[in-house]
């Protein structure tokens, strides 16, 4: 009995990963040679988590401290604990990223983000109903929702979220077979770490919801589970204050003052929580309807890899079934009111319909409390998702009749078909082109100690971080994209023209500073991009000349007539604070040109949404 278990158990797996196979075009459309050049959703972000996979390996062999990186945005680095910079999965691909490199790591983590995350939800929810086909059903509910493929487009530690569902595993077995606490709280602190190390803001709006479930759980089962409960809250105490002691070295790393050039702010989450029309209608990643429904979608205040609240009407026909059916049940009127609970959160501070800010919503109370702001609410989803195929296993299992399982399970699959992520999207993989000039390592025989190198297209905007780990990490740069951007460059008005490829807005001078005071010794130029005259112009007027150029690349020098000495702090503060004036100026008026040519769209009013987003300027709130 227990090898069918465990036959049947591991199949599963085989099976989830079979639909990812499918959905990614896996070996019928993207060959071993697309595994190893090629990203699947693309994208800065997809590059930045290349960069982090190489980065770890290398900084451990190296003697490095692994969380400072002084190879970005030189001389003065960066400090990775306030970054995206995913150490745990890092170290877990090591072995794939030392044989075939780190983009092969990249596409074998996402195309296991899903797998893993739909059979650890199946392997929490069979424990609770103890059927197969329900199970499997929830659990694929959870690991190809819109959530988990919305952030599939990129977001790496948003979409490897299987140490969620198996927390919960380890609690419901620990209640059921009456584990030692010591046993529990090992497995729930190593569960809570690798969560921590994967996805710092993931680890702290899960326990914000751990702490909502549990009141409720309080509440509704205090006087008949009240020993059960005191034991789990027990073990649940205990393993947080074990998943402390792991995460210590990135904790301390944080709050290091030695360690603090992370700089940056805060983004606005103001437009990123999820529209309530997203609810009802598919963005471009679901397969059905959704590249349709473009003229509507479009208009949701966040972005595609953002928006995965979309449902469907077979499932949401599903919920409002259970909902009148069971909410007599205690059990289930938890997870109907921890659905509620998270849905309405995840509106975030101001709920959006059509990208049109309508009213205040509940999740502003807890808005400016210290981390939250880091935390998109349209992401909260992915807890809902969760909540959701508990929810709907425990509706097909309950089916008394033969007829009804049938009916259940085959609304059920309708609702899946509608979710179906669309294989245009997933299947068509990004290339990346890293220049022979960087991956025959050339660069490092150019590169005079203790300098930088820039890279046009700059930041964010180009490739650059990927070029260095080809590279080897052979040189530094006095750039890069690890989130926002750090101090003291964030103060630098040549940063954000850059960034965006204005190059004929840049001030010469204050380039030529930028390079000074950064010890940049090299710019290399991509041949062929976008606006590459514009760039040459630029650094020609900076006094930097042309001195060769290797196939698609072309390096500056520092010329005869390059003569800037760097300037002060001062300056550069004062550069800073008139750039952002106007540049905030520019964006509340293209808001507000945003607010008049949506009212326009759907014929309504203007007068009630510019009047909520000036409420938000001087709150504010929409900077």
């Amino acid at each position: 009995m227990k090898l069918r278990s465990i036959f049947i158990t591991f199949s599963t797996l085989l099976l989830y990963f079979l639909f990812a196979i499918l959905i990614f075009g896996v070996a019928w459309k993207n060959s071993f040679h697309d595994w190893l050049t090629h990203c699947i959703g693309g994208g800065t972000d997809s590059i930045s988590f290349v960069w982090f996979l190489a980065w770890w390996p290398f900084a451990i062999n190296h003697g490095l401290d692994p969380f400072v990186t002084k190879l970005l945005w030189a001389p003065s680095g960066v400090n990775l604990a306030w970054t995206t910079s995913i150490p745990s999965l890092a170290i877990l691909s090591w072995p794939i990223t030392a044989k075939f490199g780190p983009i092969a790591s990249y596409n074998t983590l996402i195309i296991l983000s899903p797998v893993l995350a739909a059979w650890s939800a199946f392997l929490m929810i069979r424990e609770i109903i103890r059927e197969w086909w329900p199970a499997f059903l929830g659990g694929y509910l959870f690991g190809f929702s819109t959530y988990e493929f919305g952030q599939l487009l990129g977001h790496l530690n948003l979409t490897f979220t299987a140490a969620i569902p198996l927390f919960l595993w380890v609690c419901i077995l620990a209640s059921k077979r009456s584990w030692k606490t010591w046993k529990t709280s090992v497995m729930l602190a190593m569960l809570l770490a690798f969560q921590f190390y994967t996805s710092s803001e993931i680890f702290t709006t899960f326990t914000i919801f751990l702490v909502a479930a549990l009141a409720c759980s309080y509440f509704f089962y205090a006087t008949q589970y009240r020993v059960s409960l005191k034991t789990t809250f027990l073990g649940l105490a205990w393993g947080y204050i074990g998943a402390l002691l792991l995460m210590s070295p990135i904790l301390v790393a944080m709050f290091d003052s030695s360690k603090q050039f992370s700089g940056g702010s805060a983004p606005s989450i103001i437009g990123f929580g999820t529209d309530l029309l997203n609810y009802f209608i598919p963005t471009p990643v679901t397969w059905l309807g959704g590249s349709s429904m473009t003229f509507i979608t479009h208009l949701f205040s966040g972005d595609y890899a953002e928006d995965g609240g979309y449902i469907g009407l077979p499932l949401l026909t599903i919920l409002i079934t259970i909902i009148m059916k069971y909410w007599s049940e205690q059990k289930i009127r938890i997870l109907i009111i921890m659905l509620g609970i998270i849905v309405v959160a995840s509106f975030g501070p101001i709920l959006h319909v059509a990208g049109i800010p309508i009213s205040t919503a509940p999740w502003i109370l807890l808005y400016h409390l210290p981390l939250l702001g880091y935390a998109l609410p349209s992401r909260f989803m992915m807890y809902a998702w969760l909540v959701m195929g508990i929810m709907v296993a425990v509706w097909v299992v309950d089916a008394h009749r033969k007829r009804d399982a049938i009916i259940r399970s085959g609304l059920t699959m309708l609702g899946l078909v509608c979710i179906f992520p669309n294989p245009n999207i997933y299947n068509n993989w990004s290339p990346t082109h890293v220049p022979h000039f960087f991956s025959s390592k050339t660069i490092c025989r150019l590169m005079p100690k203790n300098t930088s190198l820039i890279v046009v297209p700059f930041g964010l905007s180009g490739d650059s971080m990927l070029y260095q780990a080809a590279a080897g990490m052979c040189f530094s740069m006095a750039e890069g994209y690890t989130g926002s951007v750090p101090y003291p460059f964030n103060l630098w008005h040549v940063v954000i023209p850059l960034t965006k490829g204005q190059y004929n807005e840049i001030n010469p001078a204050h380039l030529a500073s930028y390079i000074s005071t950064y010890h940049v010794s090299r710019v290399a130029v991509l041949t062929g991009i976008p606006l590459e005259k514009n760039a040459r112009n630029m650094l020609a007027e900076s006094g930097m000349a042309s001195r060769m150029t290797y196939g698609s690349v072309r390096l500056y020098e520092r010329g005869h007539d390059f003569l800037s000495p760097p300037l002060t702090s001062t300056g550069v503060a004062l550069q800073h604070e008139e750039f952002m004036t106007k540049w905030e100026a520019s964006n509340q008026e293209r808001n507000r040109r945003a607010i008049i040519k949506t009212c326009d769209t759907l014929g309504i009013p203007q007068g009630v949404p510019q009047d909520i987003y000036t409420w938000l300027l001087n709150h504010h709130l929409a900077h």
